[in-house]
């Protein structure tokens, strides 16, 4: 019976992302920044020069459709909100995906935001698990009537926390 229902599971799940992706959107995956345990030691100067500022990864194929050049500032959306990224264009990312590393804390972003601004609360309905790597987005280029000051000057403009 498991085995059946697994399937059957799975099988509507894969049509469901097929559906998705068809229809423009990409997954995003946003697994922790190789330099930062989730949120943790984001304030560590060393460990924050290491990973630069909060980026997108996008492979070429999705990049060249939606106009995106590499180091280009993009808008990263969905229907629970929105974050603005610089896109880094890679083949080493599948396409139909883009890859967030984070968690960067929202103070260290141009606009104020992290990547968790689109992922859901959801749980999965096969074991009440996360759904954060079950995310569908837009992406497209911030437009120059739009840009943003940079990480440094973003994080410069907040109120420390007391």
């Amino acid at each position: 019976w498991q085995e059946r229902e697994t399937a059957e599971a799975q099988d509507e799940m894969q049509d469901e992302i097929q559906d998705e992706t068809q229809a423009g959107l990409l997954v995003c995956i946003s697994p922790p920044a190789h330099s930062f345990l989730n949120s943790s030691f984001v304030n560590v100067d060393r460990l924050q020069q290491r990973e630069a500022e909060p980026l997108l990864q996008i492979h070429p194929t999705d990049a060249a459709l939606r106009q995106i050049a590499e180091g280009e500032l993009v808008r990263v959306a969905n229907q629970l909100g929105e974050v603005v990224l610089r896109a880094r264009v890679t083949d080493q990312i599948v396409p139909g995906t883009v890859l967030a590393p984070g968690i960067w804390w929202n103070k260290c972003s141009r606009d104020q935001r992290n990547i968790n601004q689109i992922t859901s609360q959801a749980e999965t309905d096969m074991g009440g698990g996360a759904t954060f790597y079950d995310t569908l987005v837009t992406v497209a280029p911030l437009p120059a009537s739009q840009q943003l000051p940079t990480t440094d000057q973003a994080a410069a403009l907040t109120v420390p926390v007391r």
